[in-house]
């Protein structure tokens, strides 16, 4: 009987170990791994439903896969330290396995969630480290598709730092390589990744059109691509779907279309509701609130963005723009309506948060983040403040608003007259120096004489009579004039060119060069009309420099203006003379 409880015991505890650790084969982890990407961007709870699965499996590829996936999710909902522990989980299960093909097909996305969790973070920069590491892996195993891929999870870092034309480049590089592959791929992947594709084109006209109002045809460009999304593309995939009704809700907003905006974000709002999406639903929100506002629907506003605010303490790592501005637009609203008391608290919420805004860089909402950081919108928060607080302090702010500003204009008047004061002054002093005659044939005047007086050696005498030589040819207008050629040239070696240099014009080798070319640019600006008007790039050229910075930087320091400013002066002057 004893005997029989032992085995029975022995036989339960195998089978429960077995239940929860298991070989699963390549041919079913690769399998999981296609549904879990599938879910990625639309439904978290199956997503990790295949996660889990591939998590019973001992092979420690598939695990490292599993963790790095986990850590992917959790980024996305905020758990930003539980996603860097387990990508660092995955990383070390995944270095410890003898390498193979599935190894370091596995590394390439292990490498791309690890971008992923710190783009989530706002870490661009340790973010695009880990997609080139990804990038130089896929390139070594010669798949293409996941390189394009790649690529465009970069061009979404140009999308959030504002670089849009660098962006579109990419993704449209992208789509030809998603289009070239097509027949190697299932229709799903390919529609899957056309979405993907579309979508972000879109982000990028809609971003682009934000920094240049004045380009209706961005606006155009980026509604073809949503629409393009929602109507090819996006079968069964919400996420596209939902956020793409929600943008071209922006704009019909950009359009003042606000009927039409309203209807594309309450249908967004429904189904990201209904399927538990919260971070389409609390953009959604938001966008409802300012269509309300602008409105002056004040208490469906006032709905839309206190949801706003439930969401945004539910889940943290909502976009803060969004709750910023939507607790700006409530204490206006309640202090429309005197209710001060609430106003205050938003206020308070607002001036509590409003710094944050500077590290968000949240390009897909209606007001960007430069109307939500700007001067005006701080004054006016300021001065609802003070008005829900009996306006005690009003007349005082006022009058050292009136201070402040007389100060300062008298201070910009002052500095205005004396900055144009030492510009005449310096403009005065050039022509003076340069006027009368060639002012480059005055400088080596001036050499011969100092190298007549000052010569005692005999080696020296010729080194300097062949230096004067080759600056007599202007040699050093050419961008190679260096101290190492001229010593090559002249037949000595760069410690005694210097030193003689130093001695017989008391400046170094590189200071004497740059003086050389000022002053033959500032004699051929006065002597030569065609001359000016050479480009700054084309001027810095002819002189020998290698380009317009380092020239517009040399002429300024020895004659404190820009080379612009001096030809505007010299044009002037000779069209009155």
């Amino acid at each position: 009987m004893k005997k029989n409880r032992i085995i029975f015991f022995l036989f339960f505890t195998i089978s429960l170990f077995g239940q929860n650790t298991k070989d699963i084969s390549d041919a079913e982890f690769l399998k999981l791994q296609e549904k879990t990407r599938s879910f990625f961007n639309t439904n978290i709870d199956s997503c990790l439903y295949y996660i889990n699965k591939i998590e019973s499996s001992r092979n420690k590829i598939h695990l490292a896969f599993a963790k790095g996936a986990k850590g992917n999710i959790f980024s996305k909902n905020g758990k930003t330290d539980e996603a860097i522990d387990l990508y660092n989980q995955a990383l070390n299960l995944i270095n410890g396995v003898p390498n193979s093909e599935l190894k370091f097909q596995n590394l390439v996305l292990i490498y791309i969630y690890g971008g992923n969790i710190y783009k989530n973070q706002k870490s661009f920069s340790k973010a695009l480290d880990y997609y080139f590491i990804a990038k130089g892996i896929a390139h070594d195993l010669q798949d293409e598709m996941q390189v394009s891929m790649i690529n465009l999870n970069i061009g979404n870092i140009y999308n959030e730092i504002g670089n849009y034309e660098k962006a579109i480049k990419i993704y449209k590089i992208v789509d030809s390589v998603v289009d070239l592959k097509k027949l190697d791929i299932s229709q799903e992947d390919y529609y899957s990744k056309k979405s993907f594709v579309n979508f972000n084109l879109g982000i990028s006209y809609e971003g682009y059109f934000a920094k240049n109002r004045n380009k209706l045809n961005l606006l155009d460009s980026a509604f073809h691509f949503y629409d393009k999304t929602i109507k090819l593309y996006s079968n069964d995939n919400l996420y596209f779907k939902m956020n793409s009704l929600k943008n071209i809700g922006n704009i019909y907003f950009y359009k003042n279309e606000l009927n039409i905006a309203e209807e594309n974000y309450l249908n967004a709002y429904s189904i990201s509701k209904q399927n538990k999406n919260i971070q389409i639903e609390y953009s959604s929100a938001y966008n409802l609130g300012l269509v309300y506002f602008e409105q002056k629907k004040v208490n469906k506003a006032l709905h839309y963005f206190q949801s706003v605010d439930s969401l945004y303490n539910i889940q943290n790592n909502l976009g803060v723009a969004e709750y910023i501005d939507a607790n700006f637009k409530q204490a206006k609203i309640y202090n429309s309506l005197g209710d001060y008391k609430r106003s205050l608290l938003h206020s308070a919420i607002y001036l509590n948060n409003s710094d944050k805004i500077n590290q968000i860089n949240n390009n897909n909402i209606i007001e960007v983040n430069k109307k939500l950081n700007n001067i005006e919108i701080r004054s006016e928060i300021q001065k609802i403040i003070k008005d829900n607080n009996q306006k005690i302090f009003l007349s005082k702010v006022f009058i050292i608003a009136f201070i402040f500003i007389f100060a300062l204009l008298i201070f910009l008047i002052f500095n205005k007259f004396y900055t144009k004061k030492k510009f005449k002054e310096r403009i005065e002093k050039l022509i003076e120096e340069y006027e009368i005659g060639n002012a480059i044939t005055d400088s080596k005047k001036n050499e011969k004489s100092e190298v007549a007086i000052s010569l005692h050696v005999e080696n020296e005498n010729e080194i300097l009579e062949r230096f004067r030589q080759l600056i007599e040819k202007k040699e050093f207008l050419k961008t190679d004039f260096t101290q190492q050629f001229v010593a090559k040239k002249i037949k000595t070696n760069t410690t005694y060119l210097s030193s003689i240099v130093n001695k017989h014009y008391q400046k170094s080798f590189s200071t004497y060069l740059n003086e050389l070319r000022i002053n033959y640019v500032i004699n051929e600006i006065m002597m030569n009309s065609r001359y000016r008007e050479y480009t700054t790039q084309a001027i810095a050229e002819s002189a020998g420099f290698k380009n317009a910075d380092s020239f517009t930087t040399s002429f300024k320091k020895k004659t404190g203006i820009t080379p612009f400013q001096f030809i505007n002066e010299i044009k002037k002057r000779r069209e009155t003379s």
